[in-house]
């Protein structure tokens, strides 16, 4: 049996190779070969310790560590135990034989980013030694990108380290490009299928990738808890993406008036009758964007939307504790890997688009990002139901919402 499946396996890992070698080339056609450069350097390290958030935030935090161990002239180096198999991270993996939390020695929460920000600015201008000690170890889900380029010093500091990119959008992009590759594993089993079907569509004419955060569009959230809703709330309203969390708060097409109406343009600016492949937090509106515009038209990932920290135990989507589930949580690290390789395989499908649809998330705007740097899409950005939809052209005030909103990348 194991000769007949060998062939299999030889043609995989071609495919495999084949695939990082088109994405080598592309960064290095889009972005010039600093990401490489900066990534690569030697001494001592910057270890990213992974916070308990969303794999957004995860992402956007782990460029603040990069960008701080490009300025203090170390290594970056990543704890997230998690993402084995997942994504490749290039042989900056922190290997342990437990996943347990590692001390850091500064931190970049909500509370702390500040600090962490004004110690990166006196360390850029020389004003204060640079941390000793190796490792040096930090953590956070807050990303920096935005206010690092937006200060004239700590952008000089950076170009003169080696970072040769003349927006945050471009820096923020291309390294994460670097950063956010798909293991072998999760290429073969997630991230290839989900590929192959984009790709079938493509054959066909173009395609627009959407990506609809409900629980973030507090439109949605006020009309299923108005006064008189029916049915009206019990204990509490439920946000829109609890749904993954065991809570029924159904979503329809009717709901995202102003974001249909985003993609439509989107539509129109790939050249018309477009393939939407369409990411959503809810069950229920995904199930209805396919009722509404029918199967032919709407392109899902082949499974269901995962609780968005079931991979990360301890830690809820938004960086707190965990809220009330009716989802098994016990910490089993393959079932965590699990939805981890699908959450990854639908960002990274959204990544490689040409034509994007973000609403008001990191999971859209880390996508968005990498996809405009590496790839010069169109993204059409909606942050609220009843807003009009913007095009996040190159120097627009759009487009820097993808680098300053939310935690920021």
């Amino acid at each position: 049996m194991r000769w007949l499946l060998a062939p299999l396996a030889v043609a995989a890992a071609e495919d495999f190779a084949a695939h990082a070698a088109a994405r080598l080339a592309r960064e290095e056609r889009a972005c010039g070969p600093w990401v490489g450069r900066v990534l690569e350097r030697r001494g001592p390290s910057l270890v990213y310790e992974r916070a308990p958030t969303g794999l957004a935030d995860i992402f956007s935090a782990m460029l603040t560590a990069l960008w701080s161990a490009t300025l203090s002239g170390r290594r970056l180096a990543v704890h997230w135990p998690e993402s084995a198999g997942t994504v490749h991270l290039g042989g900056r993996e922190v290997r342990r034989r437990e996943p347990a939390r590692l001390a850091a020695n500064a931190t970049y929460f909500k509370r702390t980013h500040e600090a962490f920000r004004e110690a990166l600015r006196a360390g850029a201008a020389g004003a204060v030694p640079w941390p000793g000690g190796d490792p040096w170890v930090v953590s956070g889900n807050r990303g920096l990108t935005g206010w690092l380029f937006d200060d004239a010093a700590t952008r000089a500091a950076l170009a003169a380290a080696g970072v040769d990119a003349k927006t945050a959008v471009a820096a923020a992009g291309c390294a994460l490009h670097r950063l956010a590759a798909p293991s072998r594993r999760a290429y073969r089993d997630v991230v290839r299928p989900l590929l192959a079907a984009l790709d079938a569509r493509r054959a066909r004419g173009p395609v627009v990738c959407l990506h609809a955060r409900t629980g973030l569009m507090p439109e949605v959230e006020a009309k299923k808890c108005a006064p008189g809703a029916s049915p009206p709330p019990k204990k509490r309203c439920a946000r829109p993406d609890d749904e993954m969390h065991g809570a029924a708060a159904a979503v329809s097409v009717a709901d995202l008036a102003g974001f249909v109406a985003c993609a439509r343009a989107a539509e129109a600016a790939a050249g018309g009758a477009a393939t939407w492949f369409f990411a959503a937090d809810s069950a229920s509106l995904r199930r209805d964007f396919v009722a509404t515009f029918g199967a032919d038209k709407v392109l899902l990932a082949p499974w269901a939307p995962d609780p968005f920290a079931a991979y990360q135990h301890g830690g809820g989507s938004r960086g707190g504790g965990r809220r009330d589930s009716v989802v098994p949580d016990d910490g089993d690290p393959d079932r965590m890997r699990g939805a981890l390789g699908r959450t990854f395989a639908e960002w990274y499908a959204l990544s490689r688009c040409d034509h994007l649809v973000a609403s008001r998330s990191g999971f859209s705007r880390t996508a968005a990002v990498v996809a405009a740097a590496t790839r010069n899409a169109t993204v059409h950005y909606v942050s609220r139901l009843d807003a009009s939809c913007r095009r996040a052209d190159p120097g627009s005030p759009t487009e820097r919402l993808l680098v300053t909103g939310g935690a920021g990348l």
